[in-house]
Formats: C-alpha cells, sequence, structure tokens
C-alpha cells in the first residue's frame, strides 16, 4: 500500500513541476489556451491529495506531513489556474514563487 501512496505523492508533485516549468515557458495568455486547462489539472491534483491525506489520517500511511504537502502544492496550483483564468500576472507570480519554494519540488 505504501508502494502506491508514494506514487500519488509523487504524481502530484510531476503536476506541481510541469506548472512551474510551463509558466517559465509561456505567456499567461497562451498558459489560458493550453488543453487540459490548468483549472483541470489543479482538480486533479486536489483529488489525489485529498486521497492522500484520507489514507495518511485512516493510518494506511504514517507520513501526514507529506500528505500535507502534497494538499498545500495542490492549493497552490489552484490558485496558479485562478490567476491563469483571470489573467493576473501578480496573482501568477506570488503562486508560482511560493510553489517553488516548497520542498520535494
Amino acid at each position: 500500500m505504501t508502494d502506491k501512496i508514494e506514487q500519488l505523492y509523487q504524481t502530484v508533485f510531476k503536476v506541481a513541476n510541469h506548472f512551474l516549468t510551463q509558466a517559465s515557458m509561456f505567456t499567461i495568455a497562451e498558459l489560458d489556451e493550453h488543453n487540459p486547462s490548468y483549472e483541470e489539472l489543479a482538480k486533479i491534483a486536489r483529488l489525489l491529495a485529498g486521497n492522500i491525506q484520507s489514507l495518511a489520517q485512516m493510518g494506511q500511511w504514517e507520513e501526514e506531513r507529506i500528505a500535507l504537502n502534497a494538499l498545500q502544492a495542490a492549493r497552490l496550483m489552484e490558485r496558479i489556474a485562478q490567476a491563469i483564468t483571470k489573467r493576473s500576472e501578480e496573482d501568477l507570480t506570488v503562486a508560482l514563487d511560493e510553489l517553488n519554494a516548497m520542498p520535494f519540488i
């Protein structure tokens, strides 16, 4: 079970790295045109992080701290997606900086 949870965790952070990489390569207008949208990707990351957190709370996994990191990364990805949709460069920069500062990314 731990291996599968670790795979979920790694998936969340791969998506986070995708957000960081793409944001450095494209303008906010270009990011807004990507398919799937960043809102869709953020929702998936949030679901994965929620599953990881649920498993940690049920005692299926001992690393609740890592589950909380995955949830925080998913929340930041949601903020990035919202900034892209609003085309807010300032909000995008702040959220990207926070995501980039997280450990394990």
